[in-house]
């Protein structure tokens, strides 16, 4: 039961991964503006999308005048065949997760991830500008907290019982390589991302903010950076507390 249960939640986690928010807007001279926003679900293809619109002003009434008219209509969109892959592909995951959380190495990986995705929703809610990854932000003494010492509190509790260093290091990899990504996904909430800035469109010449592509200074190496530092304090706990070392091999 308790392994269904952690095969759900991970299955559930990759679809919340999957899930995108993405939105458009129209306005004529600031007297008027109209605001589509839609959520989209389904791993691996977006297969369901629901939109909604907001206006203000004397907004004309949604039609054919409008640019992209057929891709931002209002409502609730299916892809029949989109759905069955999903479904085909959800099956597929939740054996395989199932399988490998038969695997104590498996079963690390996958709490890394969990870890990694809870780790980057606190960092971006910490963020003063929100722009891409935790790295390269402006943080607060929130962020320090979080990464340095919560995060290897918690790797050092769910290690507890492994004698070996290789588990706490591979869950902490798993956990600081997942986070950015956890941040980026998070930005698509953020109202700075709208497509409005002060009620003016951001093609308009006004410079607003853009979720920042992935690369790989952002994602990989600088978090390892980061990993190294941590992977020594938990490396350091695990020797010299005496409540971590006692289960410890002995020689």
């Amino acid at each position: 039961m308790r392994r269904l249960i952690c095969t759900v939640l991970l299955l559930l986690l990759v679809e919340v991964f999957w899930l995108r928010i993405s939105a458009n807007g129209w306005s004529s001279s600031g007297q008027w503006r109209r605001t589509a926003t839609r959520i989209s679900v389904g791993f691996p293809l977006l297969a369901v999308s629901f939109t909604t619109h907001s206006s203000s002003g004397s907004a004309p009434l949604w039609g054919a005048s409008y640019p992209e008219y057929n891709d931002w209509q209002p409502g609730l969109k299916v892809f029949p065949f989109f759905l069955i892959v999903d479904a085909l592909m959800a099956v597929a995951v939740f054996y395989g997760i199932s399988r490998l959380l038969q695997r104590r190495s498996a079963r690390i990986v996958f709490l890394g991830v969990a870890i990694g995705a809870a780790l980057g929703l606190l960092i971006n809610l910490g963020t003063l500008q929100p722009t891409g990854v935790f790295w390269y932000d402006e943080v607060t003494w929130f962020n320090g907290v979080v990464v340095f010492i919560a995060l290897p509190a918690v790797v050092c509790i769910a290690t507890y019982r492994d004698q070996s260093w290789h588990q706490p290091v591979l869950l902490l990899a798993v956990a600081v390589l997942t986070g950015p990504w956890g941040v980026l996904w998070c930005d698509q909430f953020k109202p700075q991302f709208h497509p409005f800035v002060n009620g003016i469109p951001k093609w308009a010449g006004i410079t607003g903010r853009a979720i920042r592509e992935p690369s790989i200074g952002d994602m990989l190496i600088e978090p390892l950076a980061a990993g190294i530092v941590i992977a020594a304090s938990i490396l350091l706990t695990r020797r010299f507390l005496p409540f971590v070392r006692r289960h410890q091999a002995v020689g």
